[in-house]
């Protein structure tokens, strides 16, 4: 927040932020590249012979901290614009409590010429590959599914949800890296 910047600003204390959209207040700022990220998500799905695929996040007016949902979702809009014939779907969803349910029922709800999904983060793609079975739709025969961020359950599901891994470790080794030079110069 805002004010809780001003507050270590005030109190010499640095500020690396870690996958944030905007790096206004801090001393530095690490991530992922989100939008080449997502874009390969497309072109895999796209190299799978999918030519229908629903984009699936937050809704646009949401401010979300933890990383750049707008250039998830642009790298997945120019993914498709560069393959004549790819139609894309963006389905926004209302982020917190139901997300989950909200999210299946965009993938229920949604039209059936769609044969692919890539979520903007695996805590709408797991609950929804986990349930879809109940609803008589089979991943991969019937769908794909793709998530972002591998957290550690991606693995477990039956069958597991492809997704985009973050390298949290470099991450953080960067992160920390700016903070000993911040404070060793």
């Amino acid at each position: 927040e805002p004010a809780e910047v001003e507050r270590l600003k005030h109190m010499h204390v640095p500020i690396v932020g870690i996958n944030i959209p905007s790096t206004d207040g801090f001393d530095a700022g690490v991530s992922i590249d989100d939008y080449a990220a997502t874009r390969s998500a497309i072109e895999h799905l796209i190299a799978l012979g999918h030519r229908h695929i629903a984009f699936v996040g937050s809704a646009p007016t949401e401010t979300n901290m933890r990383y750049s949902a707008e250039a998830r979702l642009q790298g997945v809009i120019d993914a498709a614009a560069a393959h004549p014939g790819i139609e894309l779907t963006p389905l926004s969803i209302q982020r917190g409590l139901g997300e989950s349910n909200a999210a299946l029922n965009a993938a229920l709800n949604a039209s059936p010429s769609i044969t692919a999904f890539c979520f903007e983060d695996d805590e709408m793609a797991a609950p929804v590959l986990y349930r879809l079975r109940q609803y008589g739709r089979r991943v991969p025969q019937d769908i794909s599914i793709i998530g972002f961020d591998d957290l550690p359950c991606s693995a477990y599901l039956n069958p597991p949800l492809t997704t985009i891994a973050q390298p949290l470790y470099e991450i953080g080794y960067k992160a920390a890296n700016y903070l000993y030079l911040y404070l060793s110069g």
